[in-house]
């Protein structure tokens, strides 16, 4: 019984590890040589490893989900790759060298004044890191790998190499791989692609580390990674999160009218009016948003028709947001919007899959880089780190 036990642990064990690695080698397209030191990451997590000397990688420790498998190296053209984490596959990724897409706006941005481009990049970071708390402590290690156009109120931003920015707000280095970025100035809307990962930043001390776990965890509650990590354990009331789906409907007399459709008024306490008690409409029917035929409990089926409203009543918002969006300054619950695309799996780190199925607007559309954390993140880690002071 004892060696029947034995074996069935290492089969369990052996069977966890393999749910838990991506491994394989990067090698050169044309030569089939060995490409050592190149960047292999996890997008939007701490998961990041460097190639060794014969274009090896291993990255364990995952949770068995769908992830995006990053590999760069300079001179050749990025690839990603969709991926679940399976020791049973080792991955052969073969990187073509790059070509030179960016010469043409290299010549002509050597037309443009250094005022010109310094006018580009203040836009630029104010969209892309946002104006947030944490913005002021967000810095570009290496703004000079970028350039841009801006024509016709339409910003688009280059970068030829990997983009570096340092947080010490939050305490991580993020490398970015920028692969598209516009910003429209008359809609006032930023539509970019690219990976990034995240490395952790030592803290010179005590009072840095407890700084910056203060400041995650301010950035985590209330996000679009918290909403979706508890919608996954249909778990929102709890976490101070309601819903509500938007609609337009023909009213005579008035024409495409915004309508609510909430089920229920539910009386919240609320931390941002003294725990008083408010009304909020809200559906309480999860699967007004969730497919129960077709979800199962590992992936459930986000997919909805309207926009979904998403109230968090745990937090206000900023002033400096409701300046921003012209909003009259008023003391109100954190408001922000989905809209769908297209179905989608929520995971269980907070994330949809496939990544574009979803847009946000409002609140969450505010916080941007500044505000960013890793998929990976863990608020139980700087709640100890909080509550040992």
């Amino acid at each position: 019984m004892k060696a029947l036990f034995l074996i069935l642990f290492f089969l369990t064990t052996t069977s966890a590890l393999a749910q838990s690695i991506v491994q394989g080698h990067v090698l050169d397209d044309e030569t089939n040589t060995p490409l050592p030191g190149a960047s292999v990451f996890i997008a939007n997590t701490t998961y990041g490893v460097a190639s060794g000397t014969q274009g090896e990688f291993m990255i364990k420790g995952l949770p068995r989900t769908h992830y995006k498998l990053v590999i760069s190296f300079i001179g050749y053209e990025t690839q990603v790759l969709d991926v679940v984490p399976n020791a049973g596959i080792t991955y052969r990724i073969l990187l073509k060298p790059a070509a030179k897409k960016l010469h043409e706006v290299i010549i002509h941005s050597k037309k443009r004044s250094r005022s010109e481009w310094l006018a580009n990049f203040r836009i630029f970071k104010e969209r892309f890191i946002g104006i947030s708390e944490n913005a002021r402590f967000c810095d570009f290690e290496n703004a000079g790998v970028l350039d841009f156009t801006n024509k016709d109120g339409m910003l688009e931003a280059f970068a030829d190499s990997t983009l570096v920015i340092n947080n010490t707000g939050l305490g991580y280095q993020i490398k970015v791989v920028l692969d598209k970025y516009k910003f429209n100035m008359i809609s006032v809307q930023v539509h970019y692609e690219g990976q990034m990962v995240y490395e952790p930043l030592v803290p010179a001390n005590s009072e840095e580390k407890i700084r910056w776990a203060k400041n995650r965890l301010k950035a985590y509650y209330g996000s679009e990674m918290h909403f979706l990590r508890s919608l996954y354990k249909r778990d929102l009331f709890s976490n101070g999160f309601y819903f509500n789906l938007i609609n337009l409907k023909a009213v005579k007399g008035k024409g495409l009218v915004r309508m609510g459709y909430a089920d229920t008024l539910m009386a919240v306490r609320s931390p941002i009016f003294r725990n008083k008690i408010i009304g909020i409409k809200t559906i309480t029917n999860y699967n007004r948003i969730l497919d129960s035929a077709r979800s199962t409990p590992e992936e459930p089926l986000f997919t909805f028709k309207g926009d979904l409203e998403i109230q968090y009543t745990n937090e206000a918002e900023p002033t400096a947001y409701q300046h921003n969006r012209h909003i009259f300054p008023t003391k109100i619950q954190q408001r922000s919007t989905i809209l769908l695309h297209k179905e989608c799996i929520i995971l269980a780190h907070g994330q949809v899959y496939p990544p574009d199925a979803i847009e946000t607007k409002n609140y969450w559309s505010w916080e941007l880089m500044a505000e960013s954390l890793p998929l990976d993140y863990d608020p139980n880690g700087d709640l100890a780190v909080v509550g040992s002071q």
